[in-house]
């Protein structure tokens, strides 16, 4: 440990030559106390990453009406049970409701739980009861009234029906957060805390969905605090501040911006309960699913700072610039035509202004584009984003490679069931009036259906090319002489680019996309600098193992560098700590250098502080007690003795230098019982092998004989640098008790 100080010009030291550490009762255990307590702060509640997000505790999500695939059943619980995966939260539309047996038959063979249902049906209930299941029931709350008082008792109330009907087979009831009044934390809270003190109710809950808390993300601790005793499962999703107002809603797990931290918040609150991961998008189930898991393996090494490994590959997502400019790119490229007269196309997404008129009927949209892949869907123009009931977008379909087009308000999907994907030049046209849609390639027509009326609400938003206005999905593949006109236009004679007519809404051909394209980035300059310091004498340290890959004063060797001759467009930024090429915490990591099983061999004592994890529960600020072969655990927050255990005490690891296990039980369970203390927690008092809780109820012990009276000593050094110095405190690692040392920040 160094203190830095001012020193004086004349030598006149009065720091003490000898530091003494008194090793009374209270000084040494308040002194590990307070080491301990430092690193329980940083880690309340956490559990290892490993084990509240491993696939054993995930539940997959909305993938029955929300998979492009439309599997069956079998092929839906074949495709979970093959990625590792134990439970699924059932959604439903009517049209599978004739499924569900089939749906429950198909899980029970691939050894799936079907750990929760969404909403309330009455076959739903009987096949229950007919296999004895026993799934959560996932519903959504509506209060009415002026106040809130009001509004927390009539979606209460609202809820006794279903509450009864599920107790009945032994379910849950979760409220589930959809946005408005009824998704309120502190709302869906306040329900659960009115119908367990007025009426008693210990089958109601709540079902945290991220997806819908965009605005919740600012107090997402405090949020999950407050749900957490009636927390049945928290639903994860990519998360942006704000995304669900850009166009980025649902993401896959490592796509968000807010990812790490948020998933950081969940582990450090002490959330101990199931995780879901969804779809809840068009894509192809397996495919968002797979993504969410290679997202969240790639999230995890970073919950602790370790270097991340490369990001995933998403198969149902290409990363887009959000929409707020006059246009914006995506990777977007000018690349030659089909032939010399069509000039240039274009390669990659292209986002401009909307206009309501593109949508209003009748209108025709044209387009040529050359196609290679169909793995998955190729957006050629996209109008409007898809909440809005006006959206259309001409496509291709994943898998199939058929041209479409995507009518939300007006009937759907409208396949021409044509491979167009075949990597040559084709001619569409998509014609919409009120009567029919139509389709053309290379001037024959392919399809023709009636529209239904417009159902929904407009929304109107940009055009895009090559990918959709809220991004997500791009095109693999080249676009050119797009055109949008209004009235039914079909194909002309002649091979020639597109010209503008009386009737044209909107042409573009693309020729001129570089002018409009943002400068490319220029090369930052090169620049390694060698490691040692600019100045040895002031880095004492600098040769010291851990800085064996430290790059000390890099801005200052830079500016020497440049300063003296003409400076590049970009100079590289700082790499990083030791390089920048190790991660957050550079050549520190916990594979080696903090891996030390000394604090996990050595005797704990009877008495330990920190997260207890044991016999399914987890209690952060455990009070963790040995008597004997006798173990119990004392929870302060709950003022209860919570489980007791024999057959050993607590089994630290590694990882940390044993600091990152909590309290993990090591033991045979004896009783679960709860056992209620009065009063309210004071702390906790030990005198020889005895330790007491202390509430506000009883007396403080009369103290005992010191448990450590022998004193350790150890030695300052001076040190005689100008005009700061620096002192040492020199750490007694070696002392007659074996105490390890592990020292954190200090002040004096």
């Amino acid at each position: 440990a160094a203190l830095l100080r001012s020193q004086p010009r004349q030598k006149a030291h009065t720091t003490l030559e000898k530091l003494t550490f008194m090793t009374t009762n209270s000084l040494l255990r308040n002194l590990c106390l307070l080491i301990v307590s430092v690193y329980s702060e940083c880690s309340v509640g956490q559990l290892s990453a490993a084990d509240l997000f491993d696939k054993s505790n995930l539940a997959a999500w909305c993938i029955v009406p929300f998979d492009a695939a439309k599997r069956s059943p079998e092929a839906r619980a074949e495709m979970v049970a093959n990625m590792g995966i134990k439970k699924i939260a059932y959604d439903w539309r009517q049209e599978h409701v004739a499924e569900f047996e089939r749906e429950i038959l198909a899980y029970q063979k691939h050894g799936i739980e079907m750990f929760a249902f969404w909403g309330a049906h009455d076959e739903a209930f009987r096949l229950f009861e007919k296999y004895e299941l026993h799934p959560q029931i996932w519903i959504m709350m509506k209060g009415t009234g002026d106040t809130q008082e009001a509004q927390v008792k009539s979606a209460a109330e609202g809820l006794l029906p279903l509450l009864a009907k599920a107790k009945a087979i032994g379910s849950q009831v979760g409220i589930y957060n959809h946005g408005g009044w009824g998704g309120e934390p502190e709302n869906m809270v306040a329900v659960c805390e009115f119908l367990k003190k007025n009426h008693g109710t210990d089958n109601i809950g709540i079902i945290y969905n991220l997806h819908h808390g965009h605005s919740h993300l600012d107090r997402l601790p405090k949020a999950i605090e407050a749900m957490k005793p009636h927390l049945l499962c928290l639903n994860l999703n990519g998360m942006d501040i704000a995304g669900d107002t850009k166009g980025r809603k649902i993401l896959p797990l490592g796509v968000g911006t807010q990812d790490v931290k948020v998933l950081r918040q969940i582990r450090a609150s002490g959330y101990s309960g199931p995780i879901g991961i969804l779809n809840h998008t068009n894509e192809d189930a397996e495919g968002r699913l797979l993504d969410n898991l290679d997202g969240l393996k790639w999230i995890l090494p970073q919950l602790d700072d370790a270097k991340p490994a490369e990001k995933p590959k998403y198969r149902t997502w290409q990363e887009t610039a959000s929409v707020g400019q006059k246009a914006v790119s995506t990777n977007a490229e000018s690349v030659d035509s089909f032939s010399p007269e069509f000039g240039k196309a274009l390669k990659g997404g292209w986002v401009v202004d909307g206009d309501p008129e593109y949508s209003k009927l009748p209108f025709t949209v044209e387009c040529r584009a050359k196609l290679g892949g169909k793995k998955g869907f190729n957006i050629l123009v996209a109008s409007e984003m898809k909440s809005s009931a006006t959206h259309w977008e001409l496509y291709t379909h994943a898998g199939r490679g058929t041209l479409a087009l995507y009518l939300p308000g007006r009937g759907g999907d409208f396949d021409s069931k044509i491979d167009v994907c075949d990597g040559k030049w084709h001619d569409f046209i998509a014609s919409v009036d009120e009567k029919s849609v139509v389709l053309w390639i290379d001037g024959k027509q392919v399809f023709e259906k009636p529209v239904q009326p417009l159902k929904g609400t407009p929304n109107p938003g940009g055009l895009a090319f090559s990918r959709l206005v809220e991004g997500g999905i791009g095109c693999d593949g080249i676009i050119d002489d797009v055109r949008l006109s209004r009235g039914v236009m079909k194909p002309r004679k002649g091979n020639a680019p597109r010209q503008r007519m009386d009737n044209t809404l909107g042409l573009w051909d693309f020729d001129n996309l570089s002018a409009l394209l943002p400068p490319p980035v220029p090369k930052a300059a090169e620049f390694k600098p060698e490691l040692p310091p600019l100045n040895q004498a002031d880095n004492e340290h600098w040769q010291h193992f851990v800085n064996r890959e430290r790059v000390f004063d890099f801005y200052g060797k830079q500016a020497v560098k440049f300063m003296n001759q003409k400076l590049p467009a970009l100079i590289p930024p700082f790499p990083g700590m030791d390089g920048g090429q190790q991660g957050h915490w550079g050549n520190q990591n916990d594979q080696v250098t903090w891996k030390d099983g000394r604090w996990a061999a050595s005797d704990l004592g009877n008495v330990f502080s920190g997260v207890f994890k044991g016999a399914g529960l987890t209690i952060p600020k455990a009070v963790c007690v040995r008597t004997g072969d006798k173990s119990a655990v004392f929870d302060p927050e709950r003022m209860a003795w919570r489980l007791e255990w024999s057959g050993g005490f607590l089994k630290l690891n590694e990882n940390r230098h044993g600091f990152m296990a909590g309290a993990p039980m090591n033991g045979q369970v004896i009783s679960k019982e709860e056992k209620k203390i009065a009063g309210t927690y004071r702390g906790f008092f030990r005198r020889d092998n005895e330790v007491n809780i202390v509430t506000s109820e009883t007396p403080l012990p009369a103290p005992g004989p010191a448990q450590w009276p022998q004193w350790i000593e150890t030695q300052g050094e001076l040190g005689t640098q100008a005009p700061f110095a620096t002192d040492r405190l020199t750490i007694p690692f070696e002392n007659p008790y074996g105490t390890l040392f592990f020292i954190t920040a200090h002040d004096f």
